[in-house]
Formats: C-alpha cells, structure tokens, sequence
C-alpha cells in the first residue's frame, strides 16, 4: 500500500535491488500510469505496458508493467488483455489458461 511518499520510495528500493538488465514487474492502477512512468524514468527502460481491462467493452482499469533496470529501450505499449466474458464474472480463456494453466502473458525477453 502507498503511503503520502507514493511511489518514489517503491521505485527507488526496486533500483537498488534489481541488477542492470534486471526486471521489474508491477500491477498498477491505469489511471497512475503517468505517475509511474515519471519515477521510473532514469531508472528502468524497455517499458513494455499492457492494458488489463475487465470485460471486452470496458476500458482498462489496471496495466501490467514489465521495465528492464538501466535500459534505453524505448516504451511498448501491447495490445490489451480482457480478464472476463461480456458476461457474468467468467473468465476468458486465455485469463484460466495464466491463472490456472501456467501459461504466460506472451511477453519476449528485451
């Protein structure tokens, strides 16, 4: 949970921690995109985003972030990933087959 600092702290810690070419992975609020973005410039590269929304007809409400420590690479912004059907709370197939089946978000090493 954040605390009145934001991410800052979060971010800085991650840096220390992560080795140059490391990677860095975080579910954040879509809406606090921008604000994540500005700590870990300087910081983190090859920024890959991924839009998580909740149902096909809804825009997204989380992003996964993936950053790799030190890199120049730019920003990739990668197609949208939906967690439900257009109905019901069920969840698409490809969410069961991350959550359930292992399989990963298709993201390539950079």
């Amino acid at each position: 949970m954040l605390d009145e600092r934001g991410l800052e702290p979060w971010v800085k810690t991650a840096a220390d921690i992560v080795r140059e070419g490391g990677s860095l992975t975080v579910i954040f609020r879509a809406d606090g995109l921008h604000e994540l973005l500005s700590v870990l410039q300087g910081r983190f590269g090859a920024i890959d985003v991924i839009p998580l929304r909740p149902r096909p007809d809804a825009p997204a409400t989380r992003i996964v972030l993936r950053a790799i420590r030190a890199s120049k690479a730019p920003l990739k912004l990668l197609p949208g990933f939906v967690l439900h059907e257009s109905e019901g709370s069920d969840f698409t197939s490809q969410s069961k087959n991350i959550m359930r089946g292992g399989q990963g978000l298709g993201l390539t090493p950079r």
